[in-house]
């Protein structure tokens, strides 16, 4: 019986170690198992913060569009009002006509003036006052319009417009005759 309670007692310390190894595995696999949950948990938290801010990022791309818009179109409207004249420069002649030309190809120089026309972008003009019309720079009247009577403008001369265009019931008439108005009598709209 010695034997017999020796024999189990040496297979008790053996299968002591296998029994040790298994628990340390079990420990190891509990310990695993917490350390799983807890990066689960974080790519939970991970994906969580990159949704939110994969929508504050798609929001702030709005904001830049808008801002950019906003830009383009304050762009526009200062390229607007930085609009540079083209100006042309033609001549134009008041001959005096008291008495005939003999010879009506041929001008003495100290017979005529020269005024510069200046070619302008179209505007829209409004009269100050009573104002009368003349045929030509320094020409004869032909009409008198009245106040705040509208018309268009593409050419300017030493204090003169030139009449092209006018509103009869808002509706814009092209000018058939040389018509000009004196500068001064005009506000620019």
């Amino acid at each position: 019986m010695k034997y017999f309670l020796l024999l189990i007692l040496i297979v008790g310390f053996l299968n002591a170690d296998e029994i040790k190894r298994i628990e340390s595995i079990v420990e190891d696999i509990t310990k695993l198992r917490v350390k799983y949950q807890e990066c689960q948990d974080t790519n939970l938290e991970t994906d969580s913060k990159l949704v939110k801010l994969e929508k504050q990022l798609d929001k702030y791309k709005k904001l830049l569009k808008a801002k950019e818009n906003e830009l383009f179109i304050y762009k526009s409207q200062k390229n607007k009002d930085k609009v540079v004249e083209k100006v042309k420069i033609s001549v134009c002649k008041d001959i005096d006509t008291d008495k005939p030309n003999k010879f009506p190809k041929l001008v003495l120089k100290d017979k005529f003036n020269a005024h510069k026309i200046i070619n302008t972008n179209p505007s829209t003009y409004r009269l100050k006052n009573n104002a009368k019309i003349y045929d030509s720079i320094n020409g004869k009247v032909i009409e008198e319009w009245e106040n705040k009577t509208s018309f268009t403008s593409n050419k300017k001369s030493d204090g003169w417009v030139k009449i092209t265009g006018f509103f009869i019931n808002k509706v814009w008439v092209r000018s058939e005759s040389q018509m000009w108005i004196k500068l001064k009598d005009v506000q620019k709209r």
